[in-house]
């Protein structure tokens, strides 16, 4: 049986994985259900106060796109994050964070990591800020939790057509929810991008 793992990392360790995170920025990638659940019913684009899992841009552009610049298939995708097979039918999206962004939660001490406790966490989190991809642990990536994104101004519709006429939407500045539950507008761009067709 496993237990929940609890991980204690030393300061220079986490500075360390951050970087990558402030120089390229951080992603998250959900499926369409998760991104309407997120505008539509919950208000916040991760978990409330306990904030949203997400890898640094850098490593996740590494994976899913092959050498020529192509998004690989689903089914790899759902490889690379360990999730399960046809997590992604209701459509891939991409949840950007600009370095700009992910500096800004990080002065303000935004930036944590992952252990078993997080909740939504696996309860074989492993060490190491690192992600659990199943069978495939060639493909895990570093894993920290970004702050919340306030949706409750968000209307899916408008989402939706604006990543239907340029692949994308775009918050500048936005909302967060800090680690306390109180919210606070930040610098920095958030952009959700529609993956594939």
């Amino acid at each position: 049986m496993y237990s929940n793992k609890n991980y204690i990392y030393l300061d220079g360790f986490i500075k360390n994985i951050k970087q990558l995170y402030i120089k390229t920025g951080a992603s998250s990638i959900v499926n369409g259900q998760d991104l309407y659940n997120a505008i539509e019913q919950y208000g916040t684009i991760g978990r409330g106060k306990s904030g949203n899992f997400a890898t640094s841009m850098a490593e996740d552009i590494a994976l899913l796109y092959d050498s020529s610049g192509n998004l690989v298939s689903s089914g790899m995708i759902e490889a690379i994050k360990g999730v399960d097979e046809g997590k992604y039918l209701s459509g891939a999206f991409q949840y950007e964070y600009s370095p700009q962004l992910v500096k800004s939660f990080d002065q303000i001490g935004e930036v944590r990591t992952v252990t078993g406790k997080t909740p939504g966490s696996s309860l074989l989190n492993i060490p190491g800020a690192k992600t659990w991809a199943g069978k495939n642990m060639a493909l895990s990536q570093s894993e920290l939790m970004m702050p919340s994104i306030d949706t409750s101004n968000l209307k899916l519709e408008d989402v939706l057509l604006s990543m239907e006429s340029t692949g994308i939407y775009t918050l500048n500045n936005p909302t967060i929810v800090l680690k306390d539950g109180t919210k606070k507008i930040v610098e920095g761009q958030f952009i959700i991008r529609k993956l594939g067709n």
